[in-house]
């Protein structure tokens, strides 16, 4: 997850930044609210191969509360593929 040269610099990894979206897709939205709960998600797409995706959505204390999801995305295949990523909602 962290990349520690030998001189002492470091390069954070992209599973460093997937962890930390992922504590943040999880932790409740509401104070004494429920932890996400993972939702199912499906990618298509030719280069559909090149994502891991995982979708989370958390309870909300008030039934009247509008729902909030999280996508937290790994691209497997960056140094090819970087620009050419497009998330439809």
């Amino acid at each position: 997850m962290v990349q520690v040269n030998s001189i002492g610099t470091y390069k954070l990894r992209q599973e460093f930044y997937a962890l930390a979206r992922l504590s943040k897709a999880t932790l409740p939205k509401d104070a004494g609210g429920s932890f996400g709960k993972r939702i199912g998600v499906s990618v298509a797409g030719s280069r559909s191969w090149t994502l891991v995706v995982s979708a989370f959505v958390p309870e909300r204390t008030s039934s009247s509360a509008q729902a909030r999801y999280s996508l937290v995305v790994l691209n497997c295949d960056a140094q090819k593929y970087a620009t050419d990523i497009i998330l439809h909602f």
